[in-house]
């Protein structure tokens, strides 16, 4: 069974800002989509990201690059949230999440990292249920 669930931020009230309400996990799931949309579209990339107990659902989209003088390891934009670009309204991300699935027992939670002076911002995110069967395959 697919789940949709649904975060929504009125305005960004300064940066960060958790959006509403928390979701407990009944079941475990894979993660399917992301959907973010903003009735106002941001003026600058607005930022959101969604966790699982705390940690990101997102895959950390930085890269390592060596300084070749110093041979000094640099990690470079470094992020692991969702970017709705300046001047959309919308966005769906389906293939950047974590291998890790969503398990029963954890919480599902938003975050508006940078409403990129956008408004009235909801996130939906749609989980597809892992039946009994698959996870004793496994």
């Amino acid at each position: 069974m697919d789940r949709i669930f649904t975060f929504h931020a009125h305005k960004g009230q300064g940066n960060p800002v958790f959006m509403s309400p928390a979701y407990y996990i009944d079941s475990d799931y894979e993660k399917v989509a992301v959907r973010v949309y903003a009735r106002e579209a941001p003026v600058r990339d607005a930022s959101i990201d969604v966790y699982v107990d705390g940690a990101s659902i997102f895959n950390d989209r930085g890269y390592t690059q060596v300084d070749p003088t110093t041979g000094v390891l640099s990690t470079l934009n470094s992020g692991t949230f969702a970017t709705l670009e300046a001047g959309d309204n919308s966005e769906l991300l389906v293939d950047d999440f974590t291998d890790d699935d969503v398990n029963e027992g954890t919480w599902l939670t938003c975050e508006l990292v940078d409403a990129g002076g956008g408004t009235d911002f909801t996130v939906q995110v749609e989980l597809r249920q892992i039946s009994e069967d698959e996870e004793k395959s496994e």
